[in-house]
């Protein structure tokens, strides 16, 4: 899975934003706000990571989470990028 759209992320203290640029600039006038967990997402996105490799990748990094906890975060980050026009289908 990929995004559509190079995301700048930038820290806003306690949570973040995501600025589309280059073309993404054009097409989608907005920002995404976010907390950690959409960010480390998307960050992985970025690197045309599977569903399934962020789920990995996230439930290595964080134990105090299960599996299933982790996987529903992610899809419903997924949920809102692929609503907002950023997943590249």
């Amino acid at each position: 899975m990929k995004l559509k759209y190079e995301l700048e992320i930038l820290d806003m203290g306690d949570s973040f934003t995501a600025v589309p640029v280059g073309e993404g600039a054009e097409n989608y006038h907005g920002v995404l706000r976010m907390n950690g967990s959409s960010r480390e997402i998307i960050e992985l996105l970025q690197e045309d990571k599977s569903v399934e490799q962020i789920v990995d990748a996230l439930s290595a990094k964080y134990d105090e989470n299960t599996r299933e906890e982790i996987a529903a975060m992610v899809a419903s980050v997924v949920d809102k990028l692929r609503a907002e026009g950023f997943i590249a289908e």
